[in-house]
């Protein structure tokens, strides 16, 4: 795994919306039914694909979880993404990052570079 491996990791995993099951009722003119949204769209859907990518979310948010608390606010900022639930967040810079981490601005792209290093270890074993 590459560095920019590790960073496109970091944007599919957390971007990964799961497919639901939406529910519907209705009638017509005759009678009232029932219908879901895995009905219409029995082929999108791919259970193993899901699996697989909810594991991935795990596996992340165990990764992030080891790293300090520093680190783990850097990859918040920078790439917008909640620790804890993976959510999307509001990206913030670099410069914006490193003004409200107390670094230069050189320190946070060099603290960034070894966090991506780290998580990949971390995502590897």
């Amino acid at each position: 795994m590459t560095e920019d491996s590790i960073e496109n990791y970091l944007v599919v995993v957390t971007t990964f919306k799961p497919k639901y099951n939406a529910d519907f009722y209705g009638s017509d003119e005759v009678d009232d039914f029932y219908s879901s949204a895995v009905d219409s769209a029995e082929n999108d859907l791919d259970t193993e694909r899901i699996y697989f990518k909810l594991s991935q979310q795990e596996r992340l948010q165990n990764a992030i979880a080891q790293l300090n608390k520093k680190d783990r606010l850097l990859i918040e900022y920078v790439y917008g993404i909640c620790p804890q639930c993976l959510k999307n967040k509001e990206k913030k810079s670099i410069r914006q990052a490193s003004l409200l981490l107390g670094l230069t601005e050189d320190g946070a792209q060099k603290k960034l570079k070894s966090i991506l290093n780290k998580l990949k270890k971390l995502l590897q074993e």
